[in-house]
């Protein structure tokens, strides 16, 4: 048989997520849908907190452990990176401190807003999946990945896609 993670329509949770979730005006799912989604499919995920306000982060920071990273999130800002919204390396809670107030002033009035703490991970190789709605009904494009790394960053080409069942 085929792979799990080509089986969209055997996976209720994952089907559920790219049948019901809204796009964005930009076309994009929202950071939680697509992490949502990738869980669907056993990917293990970086542990994470979404939260509103300070206080929360710290909470979420004392319990994923120290260091952390702090991550903007608003429904135009797609690529965090690029656009400053990711500190990484908080060791402590005044560091955080320091990275909620750089980061909000980035975001000050902005709609949808909210942050992201997640564990810092050290050694691997973090990965870019982008993926993208077939055109048919019965097709799935394969995912296309990238690798990243503070120093360099290179990108598979795909095409094609692949018949889901």
């Amino acid at each position: 048989g085929q792979p799990p993670y080509t089986q969209l329509a055997y996976l209720p949770a994952a089907g559920r997520i790219v049948r019901e979730a809204p796009l964005g005006k930009d076309g994009f799912l929202s950071p939680a849908e697509a992490a949502a989604l990738l869980r669907a499919y056993g990917i293990p995920m970086v542990p994470e907190q979404r939260v509103k306000a300070l206080e929360d982060a710290k909470n979420a920071a004392r319990l994923l452990g120290f260091p952390v990273v702090l991550k903007a999130e608003a429904p135009a800002l797609i690529h965090k990176t690029d656009a400053g919204a990711v500190i990484l390396d908080l060791d402590s809670e005044s560091a955080l401190e320091g990275a909620w107030r750089t980061l909000s002033g980035k975001l000050a009035g902005g709609e949808g807003r909210g942050f992201l703490v997640q564990k810092q991970l050290r050694g691997g190789i973090e990965t870019i999946v982008g993926g993208a709605r077939a055109p048919a009904p019965s097709a799935v494009r394969a995912p296309c990945p990238a690798t990243a790394s503070p120093t360099r960053m290179s990108t598979a080409r795909c095409s094609g896609s692949m018949g889901a069942r």
